[in-house]
C-alpha cells in the first residue's frame, strides 16, 4: 500500500505569498528588487533579515548568512515559511544558515536578493595567519568584529 500523496499547505497558512517565482527572482540584479516585488516579500522574512543577518555570500549555488549568536534557526525558519521557489532546502547552525538553491545561477540571484533585503553588502574573506606553518585560513572581518 502506498502512502498518500503529501497535500499543498492551506491558503491560510501561507500568509501574503505562496512562493517567489524563479521567473520573478530572476529580474533582480545589483540592487532591491523591483517594487511590486517588494510587497510579496513576507514581513517575517525581511524582518529576520534586517534585524539578524550582517553578511550573505554566495558560492555556485549555496548562499550562506551570516547572523547573530544563536539566530540561525529563525532566520532558516523565515526563509522555509517564505517557500522561495529556487530554494531546495535550508540548514541552520548557531550563527550560520546554508540555503541550497537548484542551480549556479538562482544562487547569485538569491544571495542578491537576501543583501537587498537585509541591507548589507558582500563581505570579502580576508587572509589570516595560521598557527600551523605553511598554511592560511579565511576569517570574515565583520564575524570577527561581532564575536570578539
Amino acid at each position: 500500500m502506498s502512502s498518500p500523496a503529501p497535500q499543498p499547505r492551506p491558503a491560510s497558512r501561507l500568509g501574503p505569498v505562496s512562493a517567489l517565482s524563479t521567473a520573478r527572482l530572476s529580474s533582480v540584479r545589483a540592487g532591491a528588487p523591483p517594487a511590486d516585488q517588494q510587497d510579496e516579500t513576507p514581513e517575517p522574512l525581511v524582518g529576520a533579515l534586517q534585524e539578524l543577518v550582517f553578511t550573505v555570500r554566495e558560492a555556485e549555488n549555496l548562499v550562506v548568512l551570516k547572523t547573530l549568536r544563536g539566530a540561525a534557526p529563525m532566520v532558516a525558519g523565515a526563509i522555509d515559511d517564505a517557500m522561495i521557489a529556487p530554494i531546495v532546502a535550508t540548514v541552520a547552525g548557531n550563527d550560520t544558515v546554508l540555503a541550497i538553491t537548484r542551480s549556479e545561477v538562482a544562487g547569485g540571484i538569491i544571495a542578491r536578493y537576501f543583501r537587498s533585503l537585509a541591507g548589507v553588502g558582500p563581505r570579502r574573506a580576508r587572509p589570516v595567519t595560521s598557527s600551523r606553518a605553511g598554511t592560511a585560513a579565511f576569517s570574515d572581518a565583520a564575524h570577527d568584529e561581532e564575536s570578539g
